[in-house]
């Protein structure tokens, strides 16, 4: 297979390595490195809270956004969603609020530029996916303090403990979705103490996915590359 010719693959995490090796990729030419991410423009919001929950990323089927607006109709409380971003699926994630009657709990608002401007103003990031690799948008919304709902798939729960930042869930599961989001926001203390640990996510791993860290991995990927 061409893999086994490749001398660099770079994987988010343990499970990306798993997979990866699985398809026949070397062991020693399989790095694990993350994303760069600067936490100087991610700032914890003191602006007012207009949306109980965010989404924030693709509208596509693999991203599985029909399950949180069906988990959110089935809600014994009453909760708003703003969903950033836009796609192929759009038409009919509409249509599916329309036909459960919550266009006055659910704002598309497409692309944005200030994502964090959104991220600020909400109290809780769902992720919905099927599929994912370590999303930027996790890792972003830790930075402002923003606890998470996502899906217990590849590198997340490598990175994210289940039950201290995060509640992590089987993808498609819309009864469990539904139920972590009464978990998350109908108790204030519990809110708060998601909303430490996002906080103090953030503090654990600013170093290690530093810029200046990020430079020294991968030029000790590169090197090692050079025969």
């Amino acid at each position: 297979p061409f893999v086994k010719r490749i001398n660099i693959l770079v994987g988010m995490g343990n499970e990306s390595k798993r997979i990866l090796r699985g398809i026949g990729v070397l062991n020693n030419n399989i790095f694990i490195l993350q994303n760069f991410h600067d936490p100087n423009i991610y700032k914890i919001s003191t602006d007012n809270i207009y949306w109980d929950i965010i989404y924030v990323g693709m509208l596509n089927h693999r991203k599985g956004v029909n399950y949180l607006i069906e988990a959110l109709n089935i809600c014994k409380n009453s909760y708003n969603l703003v969903i950033v971003g836009d796609g192929p699926q759009k038409s009919k994630l509409k249509a599916l609020v329309s036909q459960m009657s919550l266009n006055d709990k659910i704002e598309f608002v497409g692309e944005v530029d200030n994502v964090n401007k959104y991220l600020s103003q909400s109290r809780l990031l769902v992720l919905p996916s099927k599929m994912e690799g370590l999303p930027a948008v996790a890792i972003e919304a830790m930075y402002v303090g923003l606890p998470a709902i996502l899906p217990n798939i590849c590198d997340i729960p490598t990175y994210f403990k289940h039950g201290r930042e995060c509640l992590l869930f089987n993808p498609g599961d819309i009864i469990t979705l539904a139920r972590y989001i009464e978990t998350i926001l109908e108790n204030e203390l519990t809110y708060n103490s998601f909303k430490l640990a996002a906080s103090n996510w953030s503090k654990v791993h600013q170093e290690s996915w530093s810029l200046n860290n990020q430079i020294v991995l991968w030029n000790n990927v590169l090197q090692s590359s050079i025969i």
